[in-house]
């Protein structure tokens, strides 16, 4: 049998060997202790430096969270406050001392003078300018009152701006806004609407400055103020919510799919008998038809025959394409105030398609746009395409007299290229030059547009029109809804003719 050696090893050596193996161990532990030592304060710093970094991260977090949550409850403020009824008192109280709302030529439309609040002392003033101005109960809702409160309260002045005001005594003082609406020709336009239901929006198409958005009927200040005497439907904007059936209108949309569509033939002709050449229940005219067309004649006699042809030929996809490229189903917004945009649905079968395509939509499509909407797809169409994000503050003023925040034009999208743009704006001025637009015509300046008329059941049809002024000097471009008005070319074409005039005395001659 073998045995291992050390036990053969005499006790003197193995008791030298223990000795020296201790000493080695002792040296091992301590060796080992120091490494775990420096092993575990080097654990310990990187666990503290993920602990801030798990700190900062949930720091950032609930700023994050927190100052989301503030936005949220300043855009959903005055909503809340008119849902739940908010003290009218408390309100009166809050703009005690809030600035001013001016218009663009010098009117003063709101102020507060000895805890009160005052609107424009011509009752006609204050009715046409009701609906973007508001009231200081924002019993109306998207308006400078209301979604500008904290301007002109003075609530939205950063620290050192606000210390400075404080500094002179001017600190309890709000703001003074100076609109891009003209009251002169806001009040004009609320007169040729006179009796009627409808709206009227014009706007700088260079700048999106809005000049006209006035809404019918209308009421006064007071009247919503003590919430009663106005009559039904005079709060709603129409010039910034009605939805309306754009009827012929819609052609522009048609037009500019056809003109981009890969099917476009620029010698296509139809016939027009006012019966539907796509199919028998598709898109027909009234009366004898206009014969012969081209582009150009039925764009200016707004044939539906034509363009019920033209629409199946694009196509749906090519129609949804280039509405969607204009803004359809977006929410558009003027500042602070959001409004809708126009909608769309289409149906891809040939007999709706043909109704869709000439603004009538069927029980399987819906086309709806707003009067905004409307000025500004015109407008885009004078400016190579491009729409400008709608604008309605001027300036601002504290009560130092210091004015800051000055309008920025910005461009909100390119609804269609300069090439078809520039096609549209030749077809829109032969439109008014010789077609259903005439009455728009305004002699010195080049005016185009394109007429609408909505069949409605069981009443009268509603009338549209939506053009523009070719002139640097008036780049000005609107449209006009009468609700139950007859037809585009009679009543809502005089109504544009007759405010762009007044535009052109104004501020061509001056």
């Amino acid at each position: 049998m073998v045995w291992p050696a050390e036990i053969w090893e005499p006790n003197a050596s193995r008791k030298e060997k223990a000795k020296s193996e201790g000493c080695l161990t002792q040296i091992l532990l301590l060796h080992f202790r120091k490494k775990e030592g420096a092993f575990a304060i080097t654990h310990m710093k990187t666990l503290l430096r993920n602990i801030k970094i798990i700190f900062v991260f949930f720091i950032l977090l609930s700023v994050f969270f927190l100052g989301g949550l503030s936005i949220q409850l300043y855009r959903s403020q005055t909503r809340l406050a008119v849902a739940a009824g908010e003290n009218k008192e408390a309100l009166k109280a809050r703009y005690a001392n809030a600035g001013n709302i001016l218009s663009a030529d010098g009117q003063l439309l709101a102020y507060s003078e000895d805890g009160q609040r005052f609107y424009h002392q011509s009752p006609q003033t204050a009715a046409a300018m009701l609906h973007l101005v508001g009231d200081y109960t924002h019993h109306i809702d998207q308006t400078i009152e209301s979604r500008y409160q904290r301007a002109l309260t003075g609530t939205q002045r950063h620290f050192f701006h606000q210390l400075l005001l404080d500094v002179q005594g001017l600190g309890l003082q709000g703001d003074t806004l100076t609109l891009t609406a003209d009251a002169e020709l806001s009040q004009y336009a609320s007169e040729l609407l006179t009796g009627s239901h409808g709206a009227i929006v014009m706007i700088n198409y260079q700048t999106g400055a809005v000049l006209i958005a006035v809404s019918q009927p209308s009421a006064s200040p007071e009247s919503v103020i003590s919430w009663e005497g106005f009559a039904d439907g005079s709060l709603f904007n129409r010039a910034f919510k009605g939805q309306y059936v754009p009827g012929s209108v819609f052609k522009i949309m048609t037009a500019a799919a056809w003109l981009q569509s890969e099917h476009t033939d620029t010698s296509f002709e139809q016939t027009c008998s006012g019966e539907s050449t796509v199919g028998p229940d598709g898109a027909s005219e009234t009366g004898d038809g206009h014969g012969r067309v081209n582009l150009e004649s039925a764009f200016s006699l707004s044939c539906n025959i034509y363009f019920g042809a033209a629409g199946v030929q694009a196509g749906a996809d090519a129609l949804r394409q280039t509405a969607a490229e204009a803004h359809f189903n977006q929410q558009i917004t003027a500042g602070a105030i959001e409004l809708p945009s126009g909608r769309i649905s289409l149906p891809d079968a040939p007999e709706p398609l043909s109704w869709a395509a000439i603004g009538q939509p069927s029980a399987q499509g819906i086309i709806t746009m707003t009067p905004l909407h409307m000025a500004m797809l015109a407008g885009s169409i004078a400016h190579e395409g491009t729409a400008m994000k709608p604008q309605l503050i001027l300036y601002r003023t504290d009560p130092s007299g210091h004015q800051f925040d000055f309008l920025k034009p910005e461009k909100q999208a390119q609804y269609l290229p300069a090439a078809v743009a520039a096609s549209l704006d030749s077809l829109m001025q032969e439109a008014v030059r010789s077609g259903t637009g005439r009455a728009a015509l305004v002699p010195g300046l080049v005016t185009a547009g394109k007429t609408g008329t909505v069949q409605l059941d069981q009443q009268a049809n509603n009338a549209l029109f939506a053009g523009y002024i070719k002139d640097e000097r008036l780049p000005l471009a609107i449209a006009v809804v009468v609700e139950q008005g007859g037809s585009g070319a009679q009543t809502a074409a005089p109504i544009a003719g007759a405010l762009f005039s007044a535009a052109a005395e104004k501020y061509i001659e001056e």
